[in-house]
Parts: structure tokens; sequence; C-alpha cells
């Protein structure tokens, strides 16, 4: 009966020692697979970081695009806005020299060419004299001596 208690008392030693090894091989195990999944997350972190940096870029380069094409668009739409003015001007301008001109033929064909003299082109531009004046020594051929440029 000794022998069977210390037998048994063996075993159970053993298989506490067996236990525990068996415990340690589980917590080992555990270790390196929670290792491996750290590392894996670590992994994720890296590359998840490496796309912020680069979406950051994008962004900072499109903010700046953005503002390029903002500028152009301003600049153009004052370039538009003042070609539209000017337009108006030449359309007015053209408008007054065809009036001007109906009233220069009108009266040379009243008067003839050299009864035209100054007190009829002062009648035909009394309202608007300054505009006159260049326009007359620009366009209007001075006939002898009796044509005066108010």
């Amino acid at each position: 009966m000794i022998f069977y208690v210390s037998t048994l008392k063996c075993l159970e030693i053993y298989f506490k020692n067996f236990v525990l090894k068996f415990h340690c091989f589980l917590l080992g195990a555990l270790l390196i697979s929670t290792n491996c999944f750290v590392h894996c997350v670590q992994n994720c972190v890296q590359f998840c970081m490496h796309c912020v940096q680069k979406l950051k870029k994008e962004y900072d380069a499109a903010l700046k695009g953005q503002a390029t094409a903002k500028k152009q668009l301003e600049d153009e739409t004052i370039m538009r806005v003042d070609l539209e003015n000017r337009i108006q001007s030449l359309k007015e301008e053209l408008a007054f020299q065809t009036e001007v001109h109906k009233q220069v033929s009108t009266a040379v064909s009243l008067f003839g060419a050299s009864q035209l003299c100054g007190e009829t082109i002062s009648h035909c531009c009394r309202s608007t004299q300054s505009l006159c004046r260049g326009w007359f020594r620009r366009s209007v051929p001075v006939v002898g001596s009796e044509m005066t440029v108010l």
C-alpha cells in the first residue's frame, strides 16, 4: 500500500507538473498570438497613417488648385466686365457718330458742300459740342476757308 500511495503521489505530482507545463504552453501560445495581433494592428495603424498623410497632401493640393481657379475666375470676370463696358462705350460712340454723320449729310444735301459754313456745323452739334469738335477735326475735310471748326 505504501507503494501505491507513493506512486499515486508521484502521479499526482507528475500530473500537476504536466498541467503547469500545459498552462505555460497555452500562455506562451496566447502570448505569441497576442504579439502577432499587436504586430498586425501596428502595421494597420502605420498603413492608415501613411494613407492619411497622402490624403492630406492631396487635400492641400486641391485647396491650392481651388484658390488658383478662384483667382483666375475673378480676374476673368473683371476682364469680361471691362470688355462689356468697352463694347457698350463703342456702341454709344458709333451711335453718336452715326447721328452726327446723318446731320452733316442732311446739312450738306440741304446747303451743298460749298455753302456749308461754321454756323451750320455749330447748329448741327450744339447739344454735343465738345464731341463734335474732335469728330470734325478727324473726319470732315476742310472746304476752302469758309469751314471753321468750333
